[in-house]
Parts: C-alpha cells; sequence; structure tokens
C-alpha cells in the first residue's frame, strides 16, 4: 500500500510547490496529488515539475467524487503527467 498526500498548491501559510520538494526529498515513495481550483498551466507545471504525480482540478460540484477517482489512480500507481 502507498502512502498518498493531497495537497493544495494555495496555502494560507505555506506554498505548495516547497511543500511537494520537501516530501520529495524526505519521503521520495509518496505519491503527492495535486487537488487545486487552478487550472492553468502556470500552477500546472510547477507542481509536475517539483514532484507531484498528478494534478486534478477541483470543480465545486464535483469535488468529492474526483477526490476519490484521482486517490485511487494515484495510490494503484497511475502517473499523469
Amino acid at each position: 500500500m502507498r502512502d498518498v498526500l493531497l495537497l493544495d498548491l494555495t496555502m494560507p501559510q505555506l506554498d505548495g510547490l516547497d511543500v511537494i520538494r520537501q516530501v520529495r526529498a524526505t519521503a521520495p515513495k509518496v505519491r503527492i496529488l495535486v487537488l487545486s481550483m487552478h487550472e492553468s498551466p502556470e500552477f500546472v507545471r510547477p507542481a509536475m515539475r517539483a514532484g507531484a504525480h498528478r494534478t486534478s482540478l477541483m470543480r465545486k460540484l464535483q469535488v468529492h467524487s474526483a477526490q476519490a477517482i484521482a486517490v485511487l489512480a494515484v495510490r494503484r500507481g497511475i502517473i499523469v503527467r
């Protein structure tokens, strides 16, 4: 079983990209799934370069089902870049 980190890029006190880099350095086997309201490449590409395994756009009406599908995909080792 794999550990999966759910992460938002925009947080009040932390920078999501820094968190991704720190997790990559200290726990390289952890799968990182970024859930974000941002869909533009300016947000997605840096997250993938920093080591996220997948990014998923969260729209208000589909949040719960999208989270479940994305977590299962990352947990199974499906990496979407």
